[in-house]
């Protein structure tokens, strides 16, 4: 269960060239620049530990939510105040699973306390962004009144335009997120991470402000969303993560949402999830051997998952990617979960210590 380290930029096919003296003055060119050490993970990883919003996405399966969840408790328990959170409605709530991986029985608008199963005394916030509620808020902070935009957006014919307008769902979600990772000297929050919707309701919402922007031209609304583009744009406040699979087709489609990104913002952080473990054996099982259909399993995965991995980087551009390590789970409890177990393993990256 290691993390791997991986230069897409390297032509990964002449493996035999890993330690020409190019490749390394590149990589510690590379990291001497961003002044934190000499490796992948820790330029990564110790990144996110200054960001204020770590967004987590990649298509359905890849484990999103079990890395967003991971990455809450391995920076909580570095000292930061951390608040996990997702982005949908109390009548959604049967799609969502965010509660479960932190062991609660619901999430709502109003952010509760997990205790950490890493460390006890390094609590985190874990919520459900609620669309409405963000806009009832929103309306009330302009207004400087509460009542009006309550009477409005909870009846039943004035409420109903913010399923009319297109954008405004994904604008007011994250209008909150930004809210809280504010420049606020007394912002109570350090670092949100945000299980986001899949990569391509992801990439919605991070369009949505300039989008508004392009529309109002003139006025608050107008204000506040080029602010917001603003944050976006700015990647030492804002970091994203892609969530991917060894497979051909997660990883064409992880290189498809890169390339989008990339078109109006920073360069994101790809995380190639559950990759199978090398079993390493002495000699060939017999086939008459209880394991030796297991073990044929085994090599032919790890074949398959490495030629869709070699292929990828050498046709990635990206810096970096990092690979987290397939986990074996029995239980679904917190705290022996994926989550918990890859927690460990990103906090000891990050510099914690073991508990």
């Amino acid at each position: 269960m290691v993390l791997h380290r991986a230069y897409a930029s390297f032509d990964w096919e002449q493996k035999s060239r890993i330690q020409t003296q190019e490749f390394e003055e590149k990589r510690n060119a590379w990291s001497a620049k961003e002044g934190y050490g000499h490796t992948v993970e820790s330029i990564v990883l110790k990144n996110f530990s200054d960001r204020r919003l770590i967004l987590v996405t990649g298509k359905g399966g890849t484990g999103k939510s079990v890395i967003a969840t991971a990455l809450a408790l391995a920076l909580s328990t570095l000292g930061k105040r951390v608040l996990l959170t997702e982005i949908g409605r109390a009548k959604d709530r049967a799609f969502m699973r965010l509660h479960e991986l932190v062991g609660a029985t619901e999430l709502n608008h109003s952010p509760r306390v997990i205790v950490n199963p890493i460390d006890a005394n390094a609590d985190f916030l874990a919520s459900r962004i609620d669309p409405l509620e963000s806009l009832l808020e929103y309306m009330s902070l302009k207004l400087r009144s509460s009542r009006l935009p309550s009477l409005l957006l909870k009846n039943k014919i004035t409420g109903s335009f913010l399923e009319v307008i297109p954008g405004l769902t994904e604008l007011m979600c994250l209008g909150k997120l930004l809210h809280l990772a504010s420049d606020d000297k007394n912002r109570e929050i350090d670092t949100i991470v945000l299980d986001a919707p899949a990569s391509g309701h992801a990439m919605t919402l991070l369009n949505s402000p300039q989008n508004f922007s392009d529309l109002t031209r003139v006025g608050p609304v107008y204000n506040d969303t080029v602010k917001m583009v603003d944050f976006l744009k700015d990647d030492r406040k804002l970091g994203v993560v892609y969530c991917s699979l060894p497979e051909e087709m997660p990883l064409q489609e992880s290189k498809e949402f890169c390339a989008r990104y990339e078109e109006s913002f920073t360069e994101p952080f790809v995380f190639i999830n559950k990759v199978f473990p090398t079993w390493e054996q002495n000699k060939p099982l017999p086939n008459g051997h209880p394991c030796h259909k297991v073990c044929s399993y085994v090599d032919a995965r790890k074949r398959r998952e490495k030629s869709a991995l070699d292929s990828y980087r050498s046709s990635f551009r990206s810096n970096v990617l990092l690979e987290l390590p397939f986990l074996f789970s029995n239980t679904e409890a917190l705290s022996d979960s994926p989550a918990v177990h890859l927690a460990r393993q990103l906090r000891d990256r990050l510099g914690g210590k073991d508990a």
